[in-house]
């Protein structure tokens, strides 16, 4: 599976959690936050590939929130081995 997570209309932490869960399956129990996310990706059984597009302005709005969601996605890639993510500017 190969998904693109389009962060160019997200401001805050509610706008990125609303776009990951219209792009990402997502069971109906998401927690909306990053440790739900990290069980979330780590779940995955088949190769699934998730590209972050339009990263830089989401970057500029919440720099800290966004350093911790790819730490986090570093971490579910190194716990999944079906798990692939990318991060575009």
């Amino acid at each position: 599976m190969t998904y693109e997570i389009d962060l160019s209309s997200v401001y805050n932490p509610d706008d990125l959690h609303e776009v990951i869960g219209d792009t990402l399956p997502l069971p109906d129990y998401y927690g909306g936050n990053l440790d739900a996310l990290h069980d979330v990706l780590t779940d995955f059984f088949e190769d699934t590939e998730i590209t972050f597009t339009n990263v830089f302005e989401a970057s500029v709005m919440m720099p800290k929130y966004i350093a911790a969601l790819k730490r986090m996605c570093g971490d579910a890639e190194e716990e999944n081995p079906h798990l692939t993510i990318h991060f575009k500017e």
